[in-house]
């Protein structure tokens, strides 16, 4: 154990991290004002400041969400993370159901040279869609939250998608003509071919992630039901709900391959 003064101090770095994830896009001036409510709320109860006190109010300044809404980001989240562990995408260093504005988000680095084909950026939109088809998969709808804003997982794709078709080699018209990419909203608003070929991109890379999660759908269950009991996944924690899912898509793969007939 590493402690310092009869402090454990590997606790305390858990306790500071849960408290600046439920904090994250917050401003300092609004983490200021919830820090003094808190401590007032410590003092007219005579007590010192908890963790318990901050976690609470920060907390209660969330958007509330219902255990349904809850089980539904879940699932979102858990299709983005399925299809990274599927396609080997990256590393996933955190996922969360417990974001500052309500919705969750998932941490992970990768290595660009995963995505300078063809075959690897289509994976990448499959990961950007990924959480729009599970919720497909699982309720047979989707919310608006996958898009309506620059940086939502439609747009990510989309973004994407133009760039293949349209400026980075990959189109299946005229693909050595290069259009800067900073024009791609007007591009797409006055060429409907082209408008055309880059939705035919994020359909089939759609129908392809659907595929791929109704296949594993055992292990989508299994990432969510780890989120949903946990909120937040990182570290060890994280890496055991990682390993067990990969086991799981993995065997099942196994299975499905045809084997020898002698």
């Amino acid at each position: 154990m590493n402690t310092h003064k009869g402090i454990d101090i590997n606790a305390v770095a858990v306790v500071l991290r849960r408290l600046a994830l439920q904090a994250n896009g917050m401003t300092g001036a609004d983490i200021a004002r919830l820090v003094r409510e808190a401590r007032l709320k410590a003092r007219r109860e005579k007590r010192t400041l908890s963790h318990g006190d901050l976690t609470a109010i920060l907390t209660g300044s969330r958007p509330a969400r219902s255990l349904s809404m809850r089980r539904r980001i879940a699932i979102h989240e858990s299709g983005h993370i399925l299809i990274r562990l599927i396609h080997g995408l990256g590393d996933i260093s955190l996922v969360t159901i417990d974001g500052r504005d309500g919705h969750g988000y998932v941490e992970s680095t990768m290595d660009d040279t995963l995505v300078q084909t063809e075959e690897g950026l289509t994976r990448l939109i499959q990961v950007f869609l990924a959480g729009r088809a599970a919720e497909h998969v699982i309720y047979g709808d989707a919310l608006a939250g996958s898009g309506g804003s620059d940086r939502s997982d439609l747009a990510r794709a989309t973004d994407l998608a133009y760039l293949m078709e349209a400026s980075i080699g990959y189109g299946s018209v005229m693909p050595l003509l290069y259009r800067a990419p900073d024009d791609r909203v007007a591009e797409l608003r006055l060429d409907p071919d082209l408008a055309a070929r880059v939705n035919g991109r994020l359909e089939r890379a759609y129908l392809s992630v659907g595929d791929l999660i109704r296949q594993h759908r055992a292990a989508l269950q299994y990432i969510s039901n780890a989120l949903m009991r946990n909120g937040t996944l990182e570290g060890a924690e994280l890496a055991a709900v990682l390993a067990e899912a990969r086991t799981r898509f993995e065997h099942l793969t196994l299975q499905n391959m045809p084997g020898d007939r002698g």
